[in-house]
């Protein structure tokens, strides 16, 4: 699910997320890359506004309901998924997350 979940307000992703981790065999993995606000300093002013101008800009155009980045974390977590890896790019902005959910979810291995 790349660049899909920003899409979404809280309130449908506590729907949707449940669907499609449904619809996972047991043993799954989840490949998610996004968008995500740096941790700190220039890079955190950087991806505030870049996101806040892509959000406003495809509200405009697709009437997209979304209005924030909402953490993913808990939602996965709670489909019974682990965070196995995550990669950061472009200073903060962009991650891409691989999760599992199964068995030896804690000892997935790690993909590079």
């Amino acid at each position: 699910t790349c660049f899909f979940f920003d899409c979404f307000r809280e309130d449908q992703l506590q729907c949707l997320i449940p669907r499609i981790a449904g619809a996972a065999q047991k043993e799954a993995h989840w490949l998610v890359a996004d968008f995500k606000i740096a941790d700190s300093g220039w890079r955190r002013l950087r991806s505030q506004l870049i996101v806040r101008f892509l959000y406003a800009f495809f509200r405009r155009v697709t009437r997209l309901p979304a209005r924030y980045l909402v953490p993913l974390e808990p939602l996965l977590g709670a489909a019974g998924f682990t965070r196995v890896q995550r990669v950061e790019q472009d200073h903060g902005l962009l991650f891409s997350d691989c999760w599992h959910r199964g068995e030896n979810a804690s000892q997935a291995h790690r993909i590079t």
